[in-house]
Order: C-alpha cells, then structure tokens, then sequence
C-alpha cells in the first residue's frame, strides 16, 4: 500500500515535470501597448474616480445654472413687461457695442459714425 507521503511526492514530481513540459515551447506575447489617446480617456476617467465629489458638485452648478437660464427665459417669454424692461438694461449696458436700426432708416449712433 502507498503512503500518503509517497503519494504526496509523486503528485509533486508529476506536476514540477508538466509544468517543465509545458514551459518548454512557450512564447510569450508581448503585452499589449494602448494608444496615447485611450491612456488619455483611462488617466481622465481615474481622475473623475479619484475625486467624485468635485465632479458631482460641478454637475449641481450645472443643473441650477440651466434651470435658472430656462425659468428666466420662459418668465421672459410671458411676461411682457419684464421683457421691455430686460431689453431696455441689455440696451443701457450695450448701448456703445451695437447700431440700432429704426424704421426710419436713421440708426441709433448716426453722429458717432464718421467718413474719411
């Protein structure tokens, strides 16, 4: 009868002897090498893993920017007197940026505008 210990050995004998046998015509592949733009999009992607709460709250900035930009926009939209009164600020603040032209056919800076 065969000893665990004999049958301990031998299972280890065999083994170290596959292993040789298969090592023996192996070729190793070279690892693969990624493209400069991917290992940009991995290097941003750990960036945004590493630090989400920056990410999160710049998404929260966003959305409160957009909700305000489309509840202004509609309150524009309806309310005729706060649009007068939006286009008439744009135009103090603008006013040297822009020519305005009237149905006349005279513009807002006609003395402003010089030949040479």
């Amino acid at each position: 009868m065969i000893t665990d210990e004999r049958l301990r050995a031998a299972a280890e004998k065999s083994s170290d002897l596959y292993l040789c046998c298969m090592e023996e015509g192996y070729d190793a592949i070279p690892p693969h090498e990624f493209s400069e733009p991917f290992e940009r999009k991995i290097r941003k992607l750990k960036k945004r893993a590493d630090h989400p709460y920056f990410y999160k709250m710049m998404h929260k900035v966003a959305v409160i920017i957009l909700a305000v930009l489309i509840g202004g926009s509609a309150w524009l939209a309806v309310d005729t007197e706060a649009r007068a009164s939006f286009f008439g600020w744009v135009k103090e603040v603008y006013e040297e940026l822009f020519i305005y032209h009237f149905e006349d056919g005279r513009t807002s800076n006609e003395e402003r505008i010089t030949t040479i």
